[in-house]
């Protein structure tokens, strides 16, 4: 049930109504697995490496070529579930043997690019599934490669824990760096939530500055920070300071990025994420 729906939304709507609207590939796409020959183009992209709950897949299916051809479409479910599909029932086939999603269609009607939307919940459990269209000759054998034209292949992992972002394992950790001339800073991040891919939550922070005489003054700050796509931006606010942090998280375990503050002092900001 839980593929019906996805091969449902896909061949009826992006396949064969086109009523879904035609873009230009603008999400960055997961390299996918395809392979073309001739004329005939068949691509299928994600716009991430993985999703969790609340997420939306885009899905982006590039089509081209002039061949009329038949095909296929399988999914591979994370307990090992294989899945093929015909048009006119949306059910896998009960004898696992490859089945034809359509037969004899004509590419040049349905060339272009397609991004579709797809609820992660309740469609893929936890784990990695696999979901495949070919374009095999009208009328031939699907099992013979030399009948292929294309196939495309993408990895749809799930977490429905939540916890396949990095930033999730900042909460409650506090970070120090330097700001140069002014003095060090500290921050500490609050609980994260999710909304539409971007996280987001609460953090505390504090400026130690040395005065003229060599004594220290830490200067409480407040504010907030959010996440999406590697980059990380916090803004702290105080009775006599307030300051912006934008960073990158690097796969290394550092952030590295620029700082701001209210009196117009900038510079370059690193800190090393905590253990």
């Amino acid at each position: 049930m839980k593929a019906r729906k996805i091969i449902y939304s896909i061949c009826l709507i992006a396949l064969f109504t086109l009523t879904i609207n035609i873009f230009s590939a603008h999400a960055a796409p997961v390299a996918p697995n395809t392979t073309t020959t001739n004329d005939t183009l068949l691509e299928l992209s994600t716009d991430k490496e993985a999703y969790k709950t609340g997420d939306i897949i885009q899905l982006t299916i590039k089509i081209g070529g002039s061949s009329t051809v038949d095909i296929y479409m399988t999914a591979t479910f994370p307990d090992g579930a294989f899945a093929s599909y015909t048009a006119e029932t949306m059910t896998p086939n009960a004898t696992g043997s490859i089945i034809p999603l359509a037969k004899s269609v004509p590419l040049s009607t349905i060339n272009g690019t397609y991004t579709l939307p797809i609820p992660v919940v309740p469609l893929f459990p936890e784990g990695t599934s696999e979901i495949w269209l070919v374009f095999v000759k009208a009328g031939r054998n699907p099992m013979v490669l030399e009948n292929w034209l294309a196939d495309s292949m993408v990895y749809l992992t799930v977490d429905q824990n939540e916890d396949i972002d990095p930033l999730f394992d900042l909460e409650s950790k506090t970070f120090t760096a330097s700001l140069g001339e002014i003095g060090t800073i500290e921050i500490t991040f609050g609980q994260a939530t999710v909304d539409n891919g971007t996280i987001t939550g609460s953090a505390n922070g504090s400026i130690t500055v040395t005065l003229p005489n060599g004594e220290t003054r830490k200067r409480e700050l407040t504010g907030t920070y959010s996440y999406s796509e590697n980059n990380l931006t916090v803004q702290l606010e105080g009775d006599e300071d307030s300051i912006n942090i934008t960073l990158t998280i690097n796969d290394d375990g550092t952030l590295t990025g620029s700082y701001e503050t209210g009196d117009g002092k900038s510079g370059d900001i690193n800190f090393t994420i905590p253990k």
